[in-house]
């Protein structure tokens, strides 16, 4: 069975009218129309997720046994896919995608504590977040969604919340991931074990695996996109070693090869 899974984003206008547009990504509404598994693959963001309709299950891997999710639940950032799949058909979940920079605004804690996890919500803020997914489920529209999601951490945010700027993460998105620690450390002024002991606190992962996720982003994106004429070529432009280097870290976070993720979107 084929997963049937509809997404829709929110117009931002929430977010840009209460100046949250430096920390708020995205708001997306996710309709599940079945049951069949869903892979996500990371990309290098805090994520807050709203379950509505129904329970979710997550697997870390397609060996691993499937886990319960909580009903609202914060999920740090990942260096491998995993699976996420409804308990019945016709459910619904929020997703809400953090600018990278900016998350530590919203949690008190290193944020490498939330590497590849999920965790509770109400751990963090309480039933507050019960009383936010029954007022969302009683209005499910895009504008009431963003209106909600926007007050709520409005709500949550700390009373000091400056924008991070000195973390160089638009030369990593810039460079789709290609370039090195010793050249962001740099860009940052600091020494290199500075430089990773502050970007994994205030980001969630080390700079290599930030990197490598991001690298492997953009592959996923072009490979969907078809604009190449063949593997080889993507790896080259992504400025992997050789095709073995890029095999290699591509199954590593995707659990599939290059070759078999490109079937798979054709089958």
């Amino acid at each position: 069975m084929k997963p049937q899974l509809l997404i829709d984003s929110t117009s931002g206008e929430h977010v840009r009218k209460y100046k949250m547009d430096d920390y708020i990504s995205s708001i997306s509404i996710y309709r599940f129309k079945n049951s069949a598994p869903v892979q996500f693959f990371p990309e290098g963001v805090f994520e807050v997720y709203f379950q509505l309709d129904g329970d979710f299950s997550h697997q870390k891997n397609p060996s691993a046994p499937w886990e319960l999710r909580p009903k609202s639940f914060v999920g740090g950032l990942h260096t491998k896919s995993f699976f996420v799949k409804p308990n019945q058909n016709q459910a619904t979940c929020i997703g809400v995608k953090f600018k990278a920079h900016n998350t530590s605004f919203l949690l008190q804690e290193k944020l490498s504590d939330y590497a590849n996890k999920v965790r509770d919500l109400r751990d963090i803020w309480g039933a507050q977040c019960d009383q936010l997914i029954n007022d969302l489920v009683k209005d499910q529209k895009a504008s009431a969604v963003e209106k909600l999601i926007v007050g709520f951490f409005l709500d949550q945010m700390s009373g000091d919340h400056q924008i991070e700027r000195t973390l160089p993460l638009d030369e990593i998105m810039a460079n789709q991931g290609r370039i090195s620690v010793a050249h962001l450390a740099d860009s940052a002024a600091l020494s290199k074990s500075h430089f990773r002991k502050s970007f994994r606190e205030r980001i969630g992962l080390s700079p290599l695996d930030y990197c490598r996720v991001i690298r492997v982003k953009h592959a996923l994106q072009q490979i969907n996109k078809g604009d190449f004429k063949n593997l080889t070529q993507v790896a080259y432009e992504l400025g992997y070693f050789d095709q073995a280097h890029f095999h290699r870290e591509f199954k590593f976070i995707t659990h599939l090869t290059p070759k078999n993720y490109l079937r798979s979107q054709h089958s």
